[in-house]
């Protein structure tokens, strides 16, 4: 490394141009990033559960729709020609939007009655033109509230709402189309203030993802750079303390961008952070090297530029690098798990501390070998205050007095230690698992307002298939095995939170009790497979076979029982789908038929599934491989557990909040453990390698705690302000999980900090390990309690 120093200080224009044109190549690739908000995204191509959901599109053409609701609180309710006339109109309007499926737009317009014709049926829509009639809406809301399949689905039980279902296009623009169907909803708003419309919906909610996504980029990243400026001001008081490093973390989040523009990895919600989390992180390198360059700078006046850089650097690689590549790896443990944005998320962040590792071992030494050598001022009187550091200023006093506390109670705070973690411990059977596609946004949302009213009105907006599937054609159309789907579909529509289901078979027990005069006592299954045929054939006449593909194969050796779920939420989802799959099991014991479980709750309660068993994968990955390496690094497993130890407890504290303050662990959540390892780590690593050094010339190991804890404690501290600074910055995020993850990693942060500086040394002054002071006598630490 001193070679790489040699040539960085002896070239240090060369080394600025060199990093500037690889920067400017990354630079240009960034425009190529886009933006992913489809929720499918989090599997692998290859997983079974979206590889099964994709096979149930295709076959039944079933996808999340976009869902507007009327609603009309008049006495009549949604049954008056201006009323009727919204719904035909948005209906007509939804269906010649160009990206929208036009035969997969479902409303009173579309959707089709069956009736009983004497030997026929005959099968039209509801309502072919907006009747204007007493009589005609009379008949026409009648015909509507005689048919249970479309009760609660298409018209509210009361009346009073009535909704529209459009599936877009596969690889539409959804954030494109949120604009569009806004307008054309507000523009119905301005012509009846009366009705309320209401739009909403999976595709809807990944659309202004995707609109935030662009917003909360701008907003959070020109705030967390006036943080990182201000808290590098306040550190240094010059204007190369707060160029250099700053020109670092930009660079670095410049190649990061680039890099996935490159290789086609896109923004997630997750990933969006990212930038943030680059530039609160990677300033920290920058604040240990020009803070131990301004101390040699006073300390040694007659040192040569080029020289004392050098020197500097001679101290600092080494822990520069270790904590990078720690951190690093901290991050890229996220890179191992099955859900791709964590995929994305950690091996990104890893490149982007590695390449702010490269610039700060490059641009910053090239940066002070250009520059003349000049202690600011405010930092020269601080250290002309006092000849001791301790009195340099009010930081490094209240660190010194730190060290001497510690040193003299070890035992104290190492019990009070203990007994935060016990506490944190109690806290964490309180967690509560829970993620949504609504939680994404802020409870006074349209769209999640919206969310809540539709799936009051009506059957529920999440959708869950149970897909029976038989080993020959028209295998569905046997009377016992659709009594059986009938048997199991009354089981589920008595589970909590399921709002109806709709298959096949009630299709068919319709058309058995029209083909009988409309008597309520034959609306039951079909007696044989060939009456089943017929009514088919029947219905066939006047309709249109497509019109069942979203609940039977064309073959009829597949059938689709359509659940509809009245929440979304992880802990309701998770025990329906329990009670469905028990369904199965009672309904479908003998084996003879294979059911499985496809659809936007099933991909829902799969994904949290993954996100809790790679989570508690990674976290111990995660620690174990920061354990291990800096035991390589210190050549010692004993400094390794010490690194380790700090940010153990700040995860065990981190979780323990979680669980007393009602923060949910879900999705974005679920990688604050993982973050606070990945930068935590730091901390513990600088300590412990400048309390070594300095543990290798004294034999005192207070006066060594003292003196690690004015010095590098003192960069440490400064780091820990501007890294928790910059989370804490997420609290301006437009998504609320963002928020959460902001002030999460900011308590982690402050825990990892406050642990590698107290619980750190009072086990280091206790214990007093050879990797630090060798084979020397040691004077016994005072150790009393109080």
């Amino acid at each position: 490394m001193q070679r790489v120093m040699g040539w960085v200080t002896g070239y240090p224009k060369t080394t600025i141009l060199i990093v500037l044109l690889v920067t400017a190549g990354f630079f240009v690739q960034m425009k190529k990033v886009r933006t992913e908000t489809n929720t499918d995204a989090f599997f692998p191509k290859s997983h079974p559960a979206i590889l099964y959901h994709y096979k149930v599109e295709d076959i039944f053409g079933v996808r999340s729709p976009m869902v507007l609701g009327v609603v009309d609180e008049g006495p009549d309710g949604i049954f008056n020609p201006r009323t009727l006339g919204i719904i035909a109109h948005l209906t007509e309007t939804l269906q010649g939007l160009q990206g929208i499926m036009e035969d997969d737009v479902d409303s009173l317009s579309t959707l089709k009655n069956i009736e009983g014709k004497g030997d026929l049926l005959d099968v039209r829509p509801f309502m072919t033109e907006v009747p204007q009639t007493p009589e005609a809406i009379e008949a026409l809301k009648q015909a509507v509230f005689r048919n249970e399949i479309f009760l609660g689905n298409i018209v509210s039980r009361d009346g009073k709402a009535a909704s529209i279902f459009a599936q877009y296009e596969d690889g539409i623009d959804k954030h494109a189309m949120f604009y569009t169907i806004k307008e054309i909803v507000d523009a119905e708003r301005k012509k009846h203030p009366d009705v309320q419309i209401f739009f909403s919906g999976r595709p809807v909610m990944e659309g202004l993802i995707g609109v935030l996504l662009k917003a909360d980029m701008g907003r959070l990243f020109p705030i967390v750079m006036l943080v990182v400026l201000v808290v590098l001001f306040l550190t240094f008081r010059s204007v190369r303390g707060v160029v250099l490093p700053f020109a670092v973390v930009l660079a670095s989040v410049f190649w990061t961008l680039g890099l996935m523009g490159l290789t086609g990895i896109p923004f997630f919600a997750i990933t969006t952070v990212m930038p943030v989390i680059l530039l609160a992180m990677g300033v920290a390198d920058g604040i240990h090297i020009l803070s131990a360059y301004y101390d040699r700078a006073y300390d040694h006046p007659d040192t040569p530029k080029q020289q004392l850089v050098m020197d500097t650097m001679a101290e600092l690689w080494p822990p520069v690098v270790m904590t990078s590549v720690t951190t690093a790896i901290g991050f890229s443990t996220l890179g191992f798990t099955s859900v791709v944005p964590f995929r994305a998320f950690g091996f990104m962040t890893a490149f982007g501390i590695l390449a702010a590792m490269v610039f700060s071992l490059t641009v910053i030494p090239a940066g002070l070998t250009l520059m003349s050598v000049k202690v600011p001022r405010a930092m020269r009187k601080r250290r002309e205050r006092g000849a001791e550091l301790a009195h340099s200023n009010l930081a490094g006093r209240f660190l010194f007095w730190g060290g001497w506390l510690i040193g003299n109670h070890t035992l104290a705070v190492v019990g009070i230690m203990v007994l935060i973690v016990l506490v944190s411990f109690s806290g964490w059977p309180r967690i509560v698992v829970d993620e949504s596609l609504s939680g994404n946004f802020d409870k006074g949302s349209e769209v999640v307002y919206a969310d809540g009213i539709l799936n009051r009105y009506f059957n529920g907006t999440t959708p869950l298939n149970v897909v029976v599937e038989t080993e020959n054609a028209d295998d569905i159309k046997d009377p016992a095995l659709l009594q059986r789907i009938d048997a199991m579909q009354a089981t589920i529509e008595a589970v909590p939170r399921v709002g109806a289901t709709t298959s096949i078979a009630e299709f068919l027990k319709r058309m058995n009790m029209e083909m009988n005069e409309g008597q309520q006592a034959r609306y039951v299954i079909p007696d044989s497979k060939e009456l089943a045929a017929q009514y088919l054939l029947l219905y066939s006449l006047s309709g249109d076979p497509d019109d069942f593909e979203d609940v039977v194969e064309d073959e009829y050796r597949m059938a689709n029982v359509r659940v509809q779920l009245t929440s979304d939420h992880y802990y309701h989802v998770k025990p329906a789908i329990a009670a469905v799959n028990q369904a199965i099991r009672d309904h479908f014991a003998d084996g003879t038929v294979k059911v499985n479980l496809a659809g936007q709750a099933n991909n829902s309660y799969t994904v949290i599934n993954m996100v809790l068993q790679n989570q508690i994968q990674s976290v111990v990955l995660a620690i174990m491989a920061v354990f291990l390496l800096t035991s390589l690094l210190f050549r010692s497993f004993v400094a390794g557990a010490f690194c380790a130890l700090p940010i153990t407890v700040a995860t065990i504290i981190n979780f323990g909040v979680m669980g007393y303050f009602g923060v949910t662990l879900g999705v974005i959540t679920a990688m604050t453990a993982n973050i606070g390892i990945g930068v935590g780590i730091d901390y513990a690593i600088h300590f412990v390698y400048r309390y070594r050094l300095l543990g290798q010339s004294h034999d005192d190991p207070v006066t060594v705690t003292e003196h690690t804890m004015v010095t590098t404690g003192k960069a440490i501290f400064f780091n820990a302000v501007v890294v928790a600074a910059g989370f804490a910055v997420l609290i301006f995020s437009l998504f609320p999980l963002h928020k959460n993850l902001g002030i999460l990693v900011a308590l982690n942060m402050s825990t990892s900090f406050i642990g590698a500086m107290t619980v750190l040394p009072a086990l280091l002054n206790w214990i007093r390990p050879s990797f630090v002071y060798g084979q020397k006598e040691i004077p016994n630490v005072r150790t009393q309690t109080a």
